[in-house]
């Protein structure tokens, strides 16, 4: 059975995803300053107010499960680890430089602009939380990890549905546990994901070069066609 493919974008067309997004980006936060002192929007307290009405037990459950699964541990580390490991192994090192590239400019991202922004994060906050609402870095941190997987593995077509659904079940985690306002959220969605297409425009013919040569080397072994000597 054949595999079916989606082309990743080329570098041009990243670019230009990234700069919507960036765009995106800067409109929420134009969009929270003009709010004076930071503080939640209409659509924050609207939001806000619709997630208080329906918390539950069990919605808060799931709600503690994504904050670890998209903490510092297992989406910080332990993932970002892992795939790397995998790629370096089946000697795709760009692929695995673009990762760690892209994670880590997305991360500091989110931190310096947290500090910047020093916007106060909701005060029912159910979980701990560092400091600075403005991005979510959780958002941030799936927005980037699923974006580098769609875009490192174009010929899955069912990777990009479950990557927005995860990304978008992220960012309603995070309102639900008060630990950020809905537009903390978008923001961050937005910032991770257009850092990983910024540098995926940069990077991506190497990437491509990258993964068929690996796979010319690999047809090659398996049917024993080995290069001529000439010698």
């Amino acid at each position: 059975m054949s595999r079916t493919s989606t082309p990743s974008p080329s570098p041009a067309t990243a670019l230009k995803l990234s700069m919507a997004g960036l765009t995106g980006f800067v409109t929420v936060w134009v969009l929270v300053a003009l709010g004076g002192d930071v503080a939640p929007t209409g659509p924050d307290v609207s939001w806000a107010d619709r997630i208080r009405a329906v918390r539950d037990g069990v919605g808060t459950g799931i709600a503690r499960a994504f904050d670890v699964i998209g903490g510092p541990i297992i989406s910080g580390f332990l993932v970002p680890a892992t795939v790397v490991a995998v790629l370096l192994l089946r000697r795709r090192r760009w692929a695995a430089a673009y990762l760690v590239i892209a994670s880590s400019a997305s991360a500091l991202a989110v931190r310096i602009i947290k500090h910047v922004v020093a916007r106060p994060r909701p005060e029912d906050i159910l979980v701990t939380a560092d400091f600075g609402s403005f991005p979510s870095g959780h958002s941030a941190n799936a927005a980037v990890t699923v974006t580098i997987i769609t875009l490192l593995l174009p010929r899955r077509r069912w990777i990009p549905a479950a990557a927005a659904l995860y990304v978008v079940m992220m960012m309603i985690s995070r309102t639900y546990l008060s630990a950020h306002w809905v537009t903390d959220t978008v923001a961050g969605a937005l910032l991770g994901s257009s850092v990983a297409l910024l540098l995926w425009a940069t990077m991506a013919r190497r990437i491509a070069a990258e993964r068929v040569g690996r796979t010319c080397g690999d047809a090659r072994r398996d049917t024993g066609h080995l290069p001529a000597d000439t010698g």
